[in-house]
């Protein structure tokens, strides 16, 4: 008696499959192909069904495996009715209806068996009410079929929010010998859908049953009482009763759908049951298959994954070796000036050095001779000074130069040799104070050199003109990775912020904002002054 009419997916209509199977045992079973849907992220079905007509009564439900949990029916629903009627008995003024409709928990064929539940709704009493109806009735469409227990029906009077005790009224399905229940309750329509049964389960309680049949009639009992003087509008009427119920329809006309389906695979199943929904007449099968969109497959976005890092370790190689060609590049440049400078020392040292050498001696011969005036022995001596003078200065120039003197300890010894010289030719005292042990940080040759000079300059000054009598030379690296050198004397002292007209002040600052350092005057703690130069290692590459 069933069949799928038509199919759509996404609002289009789509080829409906064939049949892969039928059979027929204790129902008839027929199974389709599987229904292939166009690939989407969320798709919607919808899905006509064909139901041959038959007086026949039975429920059809659904289920769609993957996304309903339970089965599921179009329609059908059996009520409770209570009505306020008006004192011209034609017009009510207070309506209420609770519906049923599915299948109750713990249903079984066995009424000895099943469960009740039990329910309390309440209606309000407004004025000129003379009557109370109350409604059983088993279809709230014809096509309603099923099978609906109701205890006798209890009603309190609520005051003031308070619940009387006992009920104002018992609605009580009493049967006659036939087992329909008597008056006051009154059939209509089908009386032989219902009658009267004792419930074990709930210490021999009369129940009224219905058994609706047919999708073309419906049974209904009406209970009419008249309301007592004892109560006033304003108070609320109770009801208290228990019911199990398994109530479905036998309409399909209107479309299944199921809305945002998700990719994966799906069961439609179409029964067609008793009215007890416990024996399986008829049921159908329908696979569903939803594809994933191709781009959230598992292979796309593993294809995507490996030529990304394809890409990825392509680009990182490229930057690496370009950055490795520029490294190089950079050693081969700092190679060649390497080179350059052990070339320029050598050949100031073989020529300009030589020259000096040659002068000196010359001037020192002349001296020797004995004939030779006053003033000419005066110039000698300047000449000779000055190229000893010079000579000094080059063998500056030439350790700046050489490659193998850029280190912090190559800077301390020759900074150790420099004092050395300065304070013998003085007859100063002085003291050394430098780690046995130093980073091993690059310093630049320009660094050097102009950091060699300016301490020059700070040691000069102590010579002559802070009439000092010991220097004190302390070198060290700080926590910082900054090195320090501090030149500090006994002398006299001098004023910081007084303008001075020499360049030697001046030079030492200059030569420190050269190579990014810095230095500062203080009051020595011997009553002399203290110059320290700071220098921050990871500058002093710098060239």
């Amino acid at each position: 008696l069933l069949s799928i009419k038509r199919i759509h997916a996404n609002n289009q209509d789509c080829p409906l499959p064939g049949v892969s199977g039928q059979k027929s045992g204790d129902g008839h079973f027929t199974e389709y192909q599987t229904w292939k849907l166009p690939a989407a992220d969320l798709s919607t079905i919808s899905i006509d069904v064909n139901k041959q007509a038959t007086d026949q009564g039975v429920r059809i439900r659904y289920k769609l495996e993957g996304y309903n949990a339970d089965f599921g029916e179009v329609g059908g629903a059996m009520r409770l009715s209570a009505r306020l009627v008006k004192k011209n008995l034609s017009d009510f003024v207070g309506i209420a209806n609770w519906h049923v409709s599915g299948t109750s928990p713990g249903w079984s064929t066995n009424r000895a068996e099943i469960p009740f539940h039990e329910q309390t709704q309440s209606i309000h009493v407004v004025p000129d009410v003379e009557a109370l109806d109350i409604s059983v009735v088993s279809g709230g469409g014809v096509d309603t079929v099923g099978s609906l227990l109701i205890t006798d029906i209890s009603v309190y009077r609520v005051h003031n929010q308070i619940r009387d005790q006992d009920p104002w009224l018992i609605a009580r399905f009493t049967p006659d010998k036939n087992k329909k229940p008597l008056s006051p309750w009154v059939p209509y329509m089908r009386p032989d859908f219902s009658e009267v049964v004792q419930l074990p389960q709930l210490n021999n309680v009369s129940a009224l049953q219905f058994a609706d049949l047919s999708n073309t009639s419906y049974t209904e009992y009406n209970f009419h009482t008249p309301i007592p003087p004892s109560i006033q509008p304003g108070d609320d009427l109770l009801f208290v009763w228990k019911w199990a119920y398994s109530v479905g329809s036998d309409d399909i006309a209107s479309p299944l759908v199921f809305n945002r389906l998700l990719p994966g695979r799906y069961l439609l199943r179409l029964q067609r049951v008793n009215t007890d929904a416990t024996q399986i007449l008829e049921e159908i099968q329908l696979p569903v298959f939803v594809p994933t969109l191709y781009y959230k497959t598992p292979w796309f976005i593993v294809l995507c994954s490996v030529i990304i890092s394809v890409l990825l370790f392509g680009v990182i190689a490229w930057l690496y070796r370009r950055r490795m060609k520029a490294r190089v590049a950079h050693l081969e440049l700092l190679q060649k000036i390497e080179q350059e400078r052990i070339r320029i020392a050598r050949d100031i040292h073989d020529d300009l050095g030589s020259r000096i050498t040659q002068i000196r001696f010359v001037a020192e011969t002349a001296l020797l001779t004995e004939t030779l005036p006053d003033e000419y022995q005066e110039t000698l001596k300047e000449i000779v000074a000055g190229t000893l003078d010079a000579g000094h200065h080059l063998h500056e120039i030439l350790w700046s130069v050489k490659t193998e003197n850029d280190t912090v300890e190559a800077l301390a010894n020759y900074i150790s040799q420099t004092v050395d010289k300065m304070c013998s030719s003085c007859n100063m005292r002085y003291r050394l104070n430098i780690p046995p042990f130093l980073p091993k940080a690059t310093i630049s040759s320009q660094v050097r050199y102009d950091l060699m000079m300016a301490i020059r300059e700070a040691l000069t000054n102590a010579l002559k003109h802070a009439q000092a009598t010991e220097l004190n030379i302390h070198l060290f690296v700080d926590t910082q990775n900054q090195l320090v050198i501090k030149v500090c004397d006994n002398g006299k002292g001098f004023e910081f912020n007084k303008e001075y007209d020499g360049e030697g002040l001046k030079n030492i600052k200059g030569r420190m904002m050269d190579i990014h350092g810095t230095v500062e005057w203080a009051h020595a703690a011997t009553g002399g002054t203290e110059v320290v130069f700071i220098l921050e290692l990871k500058n002093a590459s710098l060239s």
